[in-house]
């Protein structure tokens, strides 16, 4: 996972990658560290679309821009356009959603 330091930073990745996804997490919450490591390991080396991460503390516009009220959140772009938001409160889901959208092998 590449780390987004800015808005205008995932902006530009969006308009490089046909297909993308997003982890909004919050490095002092537990479930979201946890979330950033079953992420991690499951994308490690993976060939396929990009997975990037933001910590909200730095870049907080985030949140607002893609109207996300949970954190952690995991969000999925085609075509530079927001089609799916991941949240929940089992890390599976996140898992699950990364194999739905073939992001890791199922």
């Amino acid at each position: 996972m590449q780390n987004i330091l800015s808005l205008i930073d995932f902006k530009r990745q969006i308009e490089e990658h046909e297909s993308i996804a997003l982890l909004i997490f919050d490095p002092d919450n537990e479930f979201s560290r946890i979330v950033f490591r079953a992420i991690s390991e499951a994308t490690y080396l993976s060939e396929k679309a990009p997975v990037f991460v933001v910590d909200i503390n730095e870049v907080p516009d985030i949140q607002s821009t893609y109207e996300i009220r949970e954190i952690p959140s995991l969000l999925f772009f085609l075509k530079r356009t927001l089609v799916e938001v991941v949240n929940g409160n089992q890390e599976s889901e996140f898992e699950n959603a990364l194999k739905n959208h073939e992001l890791v092998a199922k």
